[in-house]
């Protein structure tokens, strides 16, 4: 095996090690500290595996360990905790294809796969109970405060009075989305705490995206321009959840992206349409 092979799954592994060892101090319970760091001390015999093969030491990849840990800190540990399970994954696989060459790798092999079981005990307890109401929200915000936005730009063309009538919008329509959601929850026979949270992450996304969606009006004098602005944020957004959802989840992250933006861009095409004919039709300046 090519030397530098070696050195890189050595690197690989310390890397690993450091950023469960990191997480474990992160979590809430003892439980999910000790299994992290169980973890952890595998990685670590693991380098130690590939240090005698290799004879060097390495240092832990700076990047990777500052990406996964910031990441995790800004979603959540479920997220780290996740990212580090497919990583696992995609290393067991090349150690697979190694094993003819190296047959001690079958042990670390098997330690890689009850990580992945132990890390998916871990997801259970620490899931991401409200995911759905998330996704619920953050779909109907992107899709009605794109439109309302593209429908105010050709009906007012003044971007505070645009901005006005979309946060308006937006207020409004947190309500009714923390309210629909809460009952959807109570008659699914969820306890109040658990329909009231759900209600909460619903609502939060919602104004959270309208005011990103709006920030554009508040900033810019003309109001075209501010439409492309939030339209790319509406990209960078759908993005970014995306990303989110097909670590999570583990789902296609391409194929829910383009539905989303084309979606969303559809709708606001409509209503930039319908707030032009509205205007010409009524004969309304503003």
């Amino acid at each position: 095996m090519e030397k530098d092979l070696i050195l890189h799954f050595q690197k690989k592994e310390l890397t690993e090690y450091f950023i469960y060892l990191k997480l474990s101090q992160r979590v809430k319970t003892v439980e999910k500290r000790e299994a992290l760091l169980k973890i952890a001390n595998d990685e670590l015999k693991h380098h130690d595996f590939w240090r005698e093969l290799s004879h060097q030491e390495v240092t832990p990849n700076r990047y990777e360990r500052i990406k996964i840990l910031l990441i995790s800190k800004l979603l959540g540990n479920s997220f780290g905790i996740k990212a580090m399970e497919n990583e696992e994954r995609r290393t067991q696989q090349h150690y697979k294809k190694l094993v003819h060459e190296l047959p001690e790798l079958s042990k670390i092999i098997h330690e890689e796969h009850l990580h992945e079981e132990k890390m998916i005990h871990i997801l259970k307890e620490n899931k991401i109970h409200y995911i759905g109401a998330i996704v619920l929200s953050l779909n109907d915000s992107l899709v009605e405060l794109t439109g309302a936005l593209a429908g105010f730009t050709l009906a007012f063309e003044k971007t505070r009075l645009i901005a006005l009538a979309a946060l308006v919008t937006g207020f409004s329509a947190t309500f009714s989305i923390a309210a629909s959601e809460y009952l959807a929850q109570k008659a699914e026979q969820k306890s109040r705490k658990e329909a009231t949270r759900s209600s909460l992450y619903a609502g939060t996304t919602y104004i959270i995206t309208a005011l990103l969606l709006t920030i554009p009006f508040f900033l810019l004098n003309n109001p075209y321009i501010a439409i492309v602005l939030t339209i790319f944020c509406v990209i960078v957004i759908i993005a970014a959840f995306n990303y989110y959802i097909s670590v999570v989840k583990e789902v296609p992250f391409k194929k829910k992206f383009w539905v989303m933006v084309l979606l969303s861009l559809s709708i606001a095409f409509i209503s930039f349409i319908v707030g032009f004919a509205i205007r010409e039709i009524l004969g309304v300046s503003i």
